[in-house]
């Protein structure tokens, strides 16, 4: 017994074998149990170490295919659940964005189940062939390599280096459980089966979760509800107003927008409080300056702060979100509180195998090594587009078939649906069956690696036409977009739910496109990356019609033709912010008493009530403090050069503030464009210091005052002094 214990002792000497020490102990209770599988009349002598040792000589040790299927079963779990409890900790103590959807929980180990299994599937296929080709300790290296090749590569360590550490930790690992073979393969099944129940209670935790916080939705009905509006807001990621013929546009990139325009109130100065995803979302949800909610670059919504869909929610109306930006928008982000029902990340079998690190590590291997040059090496979120799983890419069509089957399926509450369009996103690419209009589809390889990779190309390096290829891959995903707003508009009016139902289309931030040498977005504040369209189609019941208009559509039928009755059709020029949303939303339907956002009601200008206000004093900013770490502009942009900018607009005049002190000053009404500084000349000297001090007001939550009218005398004899 003392010889045996000192054995133990110097085999437990390296930590990575404690846990096989362990197992070693517990299999006591399993000496008396025959091989798995064995007659009932068969005994095996497990009682001492040199039973259980094989000899050394002896490297062929039979081996059979069920044995190896079994230790993949059980390798593929157990490295399933250490890479989710590496994935939880990584989330939930050091806040790492796992770029995974909330059914990481199971997919985690499913997909290392899955993996692992399918490697023991090609083992025991040899071992079935050729039985004496693999021996059982080869077989189970093989296998525990592979199944640990996982965890490992969560690791920040080069994917070779995982590699040969793997190697290296399954030769030993499975020379362990070979000097226990006889129990081994007993003991892998019943802990098998036990994990593999864990399993399904996180898939049916997974899937129960949002039937759960329906039931507490419906909790909350209001009397009546039935009667109140559904509110329906409509998000397209990456959409400048100035490419929309809505706007002027020389091309037809939006004729379902305009047609729907007649009906409802176009604002033509919508800004977005930031120039990409994430902040703008979150100021849209929460009526509050980005630097308030505090999401960022891989940086959550602060969860003390109340979201849009939170509020209705609580008063009633059931929520959903479909979101296609599922990086910048999932649930990571903390977009989706308040939502009963959240769609980012696909549940699909590509997805459960992209939940594995093991996959990711080598997807980005492939890519960067061998499949693509450097200059155009993408995000591995991009692989999809190569081809390697098309089918997780959600295109506008997708979106509003996931949104119709849930509004359809649902209960009678009013609804408020958030709906994300990501399409012209780069790489700009439309659905294989979308007749493009203004370009054509990439055909060459070329072409394709083009689009693919424009995030990271030197755009300067570029020759004209193209430029001009991307930019007409771009509109035609915005005329893409477009053609699906109008056939889900139209299918809500077939259905009877768009008469009842408060429409809302935006963008939460533009594009460059060479102006101001920049391209992409995330890198200014300039108009073409924070000027975007707000569509707003309010129902009849909250509409003031104009007088003389039901005159004249008396008698039509059509619920369009219902809802013309009481449109407005207007314009609104004066600038807006989105951050007006929430608090413009919850005033159109009623709920202004019950919940309150920050920012101001645009409610009186949709519904024509007060179409001309006086003069509001408060402050339309826009920041942009960490943009996503992307070599778009390869250090170029204002910000990488001059660190955060912090905007304001102030009747016609633009202001910028950047970190290191430096100003800039446009005047929009004689340059929209913004190609002239007016900041160094001496005759906006006091417009520039009324910006200043409405812009450090402003961020420290005052109303911020209306900068003073420029003498346009003194301004017009500047210019002429200049020509």
């Amino acid at each position: 017994m003392r010889a045996r214990m000192s054995t133990d002792r110097r085999r437990s000497r390296n930590g990575l074998f404690a846990a096989f020490h362990t197992l070693r102990e517990c299999a006591e209770s399993f000496r008396s149990i025959p091989e798995f599988g064995a007659p009932s009349d068969r005994t095996t002598d497990i009682t001492t170490d040199s039973d259980i040792n094989i000899d050394s000589k002896s490297d062929r040790a039979p081996v059979s295919a069920r044995f190896v299927l079994v230790a993949a079963v059980f390798a593929g779990l157990c490295a399933g659940y250490i890479e989710l409890f590496i994935d939880i900790y990584k989330k939930h103590y050091h806040n790492i964005y796992l770029v995974m959807g909330k059914h990481y929980i199971w997919m985690v180990p499913a997909g290392t189940l899955f993996t692992t299994f399918a490697a023991g599937l090609i083992v025991a296929g040899f071992v079935r062939v050729r039985p004496r080709l693999v021996s059982r300790e080869g077989a189970l290296w093989v296998i525990v390599s592979f199944a640990i090749l996982g965890p490992i590569s969560t690791a920040p360590m080069r994917f070779l280096a995982c590699v040969c550490l793997a190697i290296g930790l399954g030769r030993r690992i499975a020379s362990s459980i070979e000097r226990r073979g006889a129990w081994f393969e007993c003991f892998a099944f019943k802990a098998s089966i036990r994990m593999i129940g864990a399993l399904l209670i996180l898939i049916a935790f997974a899937f129960g979760r949002p039937a759960w916080i329906g039931a507490l939705g419906r909790s909350n009905r209001l009397v009546d509800d039935a009667k109140l509006p559904n509110v329906l807001l409509i998000v397209m990621d990456t959409v400048r107003a100035k490419n929309l013929s809505l706007y002027g546009y020389h091309r037809k990139t939006t004729p379902e927008l305009e047609r729907y325009a007649r009906t409802g109130a176009k604002f033509e100065n919508a800004l977005a409080t930031a120039p990409w995803t994430t902040p703008s979302h979150a100021s849209m949800f929460t009526g509050l300056w980005p630097t308030d909610t505090l999401a960022g670059w891989r940086k959550p919504l602060e969860r003390s702060k109340t979201t849009l869909a939170e509020a209705l929610n609580q008063n009633g109306r059931r929520t959903a979100g479909f979101v296609a930006n599922t990086i910048n928008c999932g649930h990571e982000t903390g977009l989706d509180r308040g939502f009963e029902h959240y769609e980012d990340y696909p549940v699909s079998a590509s997805e459960i195998l992209r939940s594995t690190s093991l996959y990711k590590r080598l997807v980005e291997f492939t890519r960067k090594r061998l499949l693509m040059p450097k200059c155009l090496s993408l995000p591995a979120e991009y692989a999809k587009y190569e081809g390697v799983f098309p089918w997780d890419y959600k295109n506008a069509e997708r979106i509003n078939r996931d949104f119709l089957d849930w509004e359809r399926s649902g209960d009678d509450r009013p609804f408020f649906a958030f709906l994300n369009y990501f399409d012209a996103h780069h790489p700009y690419l439309t659905p294989s069956g979308f007749d493009r209009r203004f370009g054509s589809n990439p055909k060459t390889k070329k072409e394709k690696r083009l689009l693919l990779g424009w995030w990271e190309i030197k755009k300067d390096e570029l020759s004209r036409e193209k430029i001009e290829f991307a930019l007409d891959s771009y509109d035609d995903c915005i005329a893409y977009i477009d053609e699906q707003i109008g056939a889900l508009l139209d299918e809500l009016d077939r259905r009877g739910v768009l008469e009842n139902t408060l429409v809302i289309v935006t963008a939460d931030h533009g594009e460059h496109w060479g102006e101001h040498g920049l391209f992409g977005h995330a890198a200014s504040l300039h108009r073409e990356e924070i000027h975007v369209p707000l569509l707003v189609l309010a129902p009849r019941s909250l509409v003031s019609a104009p007088k003389g208009l039901k005159a004249q559509t008396e008698g039509a039928g059509s619920r369009l033709s219902e809802r013309t009755r009481s449109a407005t059709g207007t314009t609104i020029a004066r600038p807006v912010t989105l951050r007006d949303l929430p608090a413009t939303i919850v005033d159109l339907i009623g709920l202004g008493d019950a919940a309150r956002f920050p920012g101001g009601s645009l409610a009186g200008l949709v519904t024509g009530e007060n179409p001309h206000p006086p003069r509001d004093a408060r402050p339309i900013l826009s920041e942009l403090h960490h943009p996503p770490d992307s070599p778009a502009n390869h250090g170029e942009s204002p910000v990488f050069v001059h660190g955060q900018i912090q905007s304001i607009i102030k009747n016609t005049f633009h202001y910028m503030k950047f970190g290191d002190g430096r100003e800039e000053l446009y005047d929009l009404a004689r340059d929209p464009d913004e190609l002239t500084d007016l900041a160094s000349r001496d005759v906006y000297k006091r417009v520039l210091a009324d910006c200043r001090a409405s812009l450090d007001r402003g961020l420290r939550g005052g109303s911020g005052d209306v900068p003073r009218e420029v003498d346009r005398s003194i301004a017009d004899r500047d210019e002429r002094g200049l020509r």
